[in-house]
């Protein structure tokens, strides 16, 4: 009977024991599709500020982010005549508050940092834009395209405080 005990709890354990199957992550909040629809901050250039409050959420501008790391921004360009809203695409990473993108549809390799928060309620998205981030975008820039760098290093050294936060709504 104690052979039998036995047999039976041992059967039980390694049919209790078996190989745990994927861990499912829930989809990130950041993914989807979301409409730029305010601008504000501030910019100061030779000890003159600019203050932005802009309402754009008429431009039809926008970020699209994909599970599978890759991204488009559309984005108004006031310069364009024939088509104001121009698209990028790329690949983008998100470490703590940062979102790092790596824009791809370009000959150089252009890398953008924005500090991230996502409401709540994950129908906003808020995106700042500030020189430190700049730099920290150019440092890294370097060891890619060092002439490129210098360009981007050389307007953005000439910007004494640049501040400026992206309101998009969930689409």
């Amino acid at each position: 009977m104690k052979k039998l005990l036995t047999v039976l709890l041992l059967c039980s354990v390694f049919i209790s024991c078996k190989k745990p199957g994927p861990i499912e992550e829930a989809p990130s909040p950041l993914i989807g599709k979301w409409q730029k629809s305010r601008q504000i901050g501030a910019i100061v250039v030779g000890g003159k500020t600019t203050n932005i409050t802009k309402d754009i959420s008429s431009q039809g501008a926008y970020y699209e982010f994909r599970a599978d790391g890759s991204y488009t921004e559309s984005f108004f360009d006031s310069t364009a005549v024939s088509q104001p809203n121009k698209l990028t695409n790329g690949k983008y990473t998100v470490r703590a508050d940062e979102l790092r993108l790596v824009i791809d549809n370009t000959k150089d390799a252009d890398i953008k940092y924005l500090q991230l928060l996502i409401s709540e309620d994950k129908s906003q998205l808020y995106l700042t834009d500030t020189k430190d981030l700049r730099l920290k975008a150019i440092d890294e820039q370097i060891k890619l395209d060092a002439q490129l760098a210098k360009l981007n290093s050389d307007k953005i050294r000439g910007i004494d405080e640049f501040d400026v936060l992206y309101r998009l709504q969930k689409q």
